[in-house]
């Protein structure tokens, strides 16, 4: 009775794993290419004393805040989804929090990953190499 459920349960997920693959090298992308245009700012403040951590917690925190404006757009749209895609089966399940909850929980912590590269790289260069040609 829910063969084509099964089967399109089946593609989903294959097809979301190569998204968020897709996904983590263009936030990786992102992630050299905003490091790279901000090498010199990062080598001054370096110089000027700041730590490791304050260059990373400038660096993440704008990633953190683009992820969050885009699961204020995309948790209200798919709940919104996905209460009308339930509402056709006989047997109805409540949508939880915790669900929703831990996609971002987990989607910070791939953005941690994605860009931490990046990120410890800039922050162990010597500043003397990215002021060199100022």
């Amino acid at each position: 009775m829910y063969r084509v459920e099964e089967r399109t349960g089946t593609l989903l997920k294959y097809f979301s794993v190569l998204a968020i693959l897709i996904a983590c090298i263009g936030l990786f992308g992102l992630a050299t290419y905003t490091v790279e245009q901000r090498r010199r700012e990062l080598g001054l403040r370096k110089v000027l004393g700041a730590s490791g951590r304050s260059i990373f917690s400038l660096i993440s925190s704008e990633f953190v805040q683009l992820l969050l404006i885009a699961s204020l757009i995309s948790v209200p749209l798919s709940i919104f989804m996905l209460q009308k895609y339930l509402s056709d089966f006989a047997f109805h399940i409540q949508l939880s929090p915790g669900i929703f909850v831990l996609a971002l929980f987990l989607s910070i912590v791939v953005t941690g990953l994605a860009i931490s590269y990046q990120l410890v790289t800039a922050i162990r260069t010597n500043p003397a190499k990215s002021l060199k040609y100022e």
